[in-house]
C-alpha cells in the first residue's frame, strides 16, 4: 500500500515480486507515475487505486472493524512512538539525519 505516489511508488511497482499487487492512495509525493511497463507485463504486476472518498459508509465501516480485529498487522506497537510538543525539535533533528523509523504522533498539550 503506497500513500506517497511519484518516485517512491513507482520503486514499489519496480521491486514487487511477479504476480504482485501494488495498491496507491495518496499523491503526497507527486501524481506522476516515472514507470515504464516491464513490470506489468513481464511479472504480472498489477496496480490498483484505492478511492476511499467514494467508499459507503457501511462498507467503510466493516473495513475498519476488520482492520482494527482479524486483518490487524503485528507489530504495530513497535512501529509507533508519541512524544510531547516539547520533543519535536530533537525529533526533528534525529528525523533529518534520518535516525528515525516508523510513526510518530506529536502529543498536542492545551495551553
Amino acid at each position: 500500500v503506497d500513500t506517497v505516489g511519484g518516485e517512491i511508488l513507482a520503486a514499489a511497482i519496480k521491486a514487487t515480486r511477479p504476480l504482485g499487487v501494488v495498491t496507491a492512495c495518496g499523491l503526497v509525493a507527486s501524481p506522476e507515475l516515472p514507470v515504464n511497463v516491464f513490470p506489468f507485463i513481464l511479472r504480472s504486476v498489477a496496480l490498483y487505486g484505492i478511492d476511499s472518498a467514494e467508499c459507503g459508509s457501511e462498507l467503510r465501516q466493516v473495513l475498519w472493524e476488520k482492520l482494527a480485529g482479524d486483518w490487524r498487522p503485528a507489530g504495530l506497537t513497535e512501529l509507533s512512538r508519541e512524544i510531547d510538543l516539547s520533543d519535536v525539535d530533537n525529533y526533528m533533528a534525529r528525523l533529518l539525519k534520518g535516525g528515525n523509523q516508523g510513526r510518530t504522533v506529536v502529543k498536542m498539550i492545551a495551553g
